[in-house]
Order: structure tokens, then sequence, then C-alpha cells
């Protein structure tokens, strides 16, 4: 099963969420890590996520020489925005509500049952809320973590939080179609808002996709 889906499939936008006023922007830069996946590879690179209350995300990837594609994803609800950075050519998508949230998925390739609401940017909350339970600390490169682990339908996830910071450093998910883990290199919550990052460039030419 492909585990690495176009940015079309990492959005979707759902209801209900909470939409606290905050102060920040949450800031991650992660990869994926997977047996299949070569080191150098596209499917290896590092992401970059900036995403601010629910409603407002920009996601960030690599250039894909197989596919030539640069891909950058722009949401701010009820707009998302699917970029070609090397065409600069955007799909406009809208979404038609009543509710207007935004929410990036840790795991991609879960796209049914409740791991859709598994979040980037809200991991620990997901956690608390689907029962886990404390583990054995285990290291993550040199960053000894606390592990909460909870049972999901079939999936087995768990999460690692750097015993410093406090700020997760791992998901993993191990189900009957797959087992990866997401690999956070780096995990800030503390940002200025900035605004702009959520606007279409002004070089992109737009066009509808519904």
């Amino acid at each position: 099963m492909k585990l690495f889906l176009s940015l079309a499939l990492l959005i979707a936008l759902l209801a209900p969420a909470a939409n606290a006023a905050e102060n920040s922007m949450v800031y991650l830069e992660y990869r994926f890590i997977a047996v299949n996946i070569k080191p150098g590879s596209f499917e290896a690179s590092v992401r970059k996520l900036w995403r601010y209350t629910d409603s407002y995300a920009r996601l960030e990837e690599a250039p894909n020489p197989q596919t030539g594609i640069h891909g950058l994803l722009i949401a701010n609800a009820p707009n998302s925005y699917l970029i070609n950075r090397h065409t600069k050519v955007a799909r406009h998508v809208v979404d038609p509500g009543p509710t207007y949230n935004v929410v990036i998925p840790v795991f991609p390739s879960e796209r049914a049952g409740k791991l859709k609401g598994l979040q980037m940017g809200r991991e620990l909350a997901f956690f608390q809320a689907n029962g886990a339970v404390q583990a054995l600390d285990e290291p993550i490169d040199t960053a000894m973590c606390s592990v909460l682990r909870a049972k999901v339908e079939d999936s087995d996830i768990r999460l690692f939080l750097d015993k410093r910071s406090k700020q997760p450093r791992q998901v993993s998910l191990r189900n009957p179609r797959s087992e990866y883990a997401v690999r956070y290199v780096l995990y800030r919550t503390d940002l200025p808002v900035d605004l702009s990052l959520f606007s279409v460039p002004k070089d992109v030419q737009v066009t509808r996709a519904n």
C-alpha cells in the first residue's frame, strides 16, 4: 500500500474542532520513516508545516524529480490551494461547509476511521482522548523520551515526547495495512503569528477545482 499520498489527500476540511484564539503559530519539520524508504529519496525528505488555530495551514514539500512537482499546500479556511511551485499553478478548492476547520493528519494513509483525527500539532490531545497509557521510556536519536501507547480501532500507535522539551519527537503506527513513523526534526509552538504565510504567492496562476 502506498503510504505517501499527494497533498490533495493530506488536507481535509472537517468538523467539529476547537478553534480557540491562539497567540502563536505551530511550526514543524518532519519526515517519514519506514523500512521501504530509501535515504535521499523524495519519500525520505523533510516536510515543513506551519499552522495557526484550526483555520490556517501551510505545508511545503521538497521537489519531487520523478513527478516534476514541487508541492505547496496553503489553507485559509474555507479555501485551500494545491500549488505546484515548479509550474506556478494552483488548484483552488472551497469547502462547502457548514464548518471550516483545517485538519492535517499525522498519518495520511489512514483515510477512514478515527485516526483521521490524529493531527499534526494536536498529537498529545488525541492520545489523551483515546485512552493512552504510559509505556517504558525510549530514546529517539539522542533524546530520551517518555512514551504513550494507545489502541485505536485496529491500529497500535505510540507518541514519543522529549523528556526535556516535552514536545513530540515521533509518532508511530502499526496495523494490518502499514507500519511507519513520523519523526519530528523540529517542533515549535512559539512562532509569532504571520498570516502572510497563508496567502497564495502573487506569481501563481489559480484555477478552481470545484
